[in-house]
């Protein structure tokens, strides 16, 4: 099954298998690939997939789609195809064993998203957490290990970018995404994070106690955390 690899500034943001005839590409959530940027229209293109053939066609987008640098209205993609749509570019995987991991902007109940926590482990700052609240949460810097969080409902999955490899529960992380559970331990450069996941009823998901995070205006970089929470004493 052929997968497109989405990335923003050279960075990959998720990975869409492509399984279906008519896959849709835009701004609008109503999209089966969302692309959030007032560079994309709701609307952009859509790829068509026939047996072993896929299209894309663009839909009389306001900025076009283009295939490397050509502007186009159709065309064939085949393994390795970069198409860009606003500021994001969209890869062509053609290997079957590649993994999918798809995520979305729209909840899948009712009820108010789950929320989900990193809490940093080392001595240093012991209990700083943050707060996972967007659908694709980058963690690091250049010169750094990078990896990309992303939600799909209340799921998460882990993704390596780039930088010294990261190990999760003591295994190497690839450059595929990996589901998440609530306690799982990635061990970055930078120090070990836990991921922690809020149950139904409130509380948090975890092996063991976390006191309670709360909202804190956000520091700058994309390592500063949104709140340093201290652990409760011993009783």
């Amino acid at each position: 099954m052929p997968s497109l690899v989405v990335s923003l500034a050279g960075k990959p943001q998720a990975t869409y298998a492509i399984g279906g005839q008519c896959t849709r590409i835009g701004r609008s959530t109503g999209n089966d690939i969302v692309l959030d940027s007032p560079t994309v229209s709701s609307t952009h293109a859509v790829l068509l997939l026939s047996g072993s053939r896929l299209t894309i066609e663009d839909l009389g987008s306001s900025n076009g789609t283009y295939l490397g640098s050509e502007r186009i209205e159709r065309a064939d993609l085949v393994d390795g195809s970069t198409v860009s749509i606003g500021a994001y570019d969209l890869k062509l995987v053609a290997d079957p064993k590649a993994m999918a991991y798809e995520p979305t902007l729209l909840v899948r109940s009712s009820d108010r998203p789950r929320k989900a926590y990193l809490r940093r482990m080392d001595e240093a700052h012991p209990g700083e957490a943050i707060e996972l609240a967007k659908v694709v949460n980058t963690i690091g810097k250049p010169g750094e290990c990078i990896v990309t969080f992303i939600r799909r409902g209340d799921e998460f999955a882990v993704q390596f970018a780039e930088g010294p490899t990261p190990l999760l529960n003591g295994s190497a992380l690839g450059g595929l995404p990996v589901r998440l559970r609530p306690g799982d331990v990635l061990e970055m450069d930078t120090g070990r994070l836990q991921f922690l996941l809020e149950e139904p009823g409130g509380q948090t998901q975890a092996p063991d106690e976390m006191p309670t995070v709360g909202k804190a205006p956000p520091a700058p970089g994309p390592l500063s955390w949104l709140r340093r929470v201290f652990p409760r004493s011993p009783a």
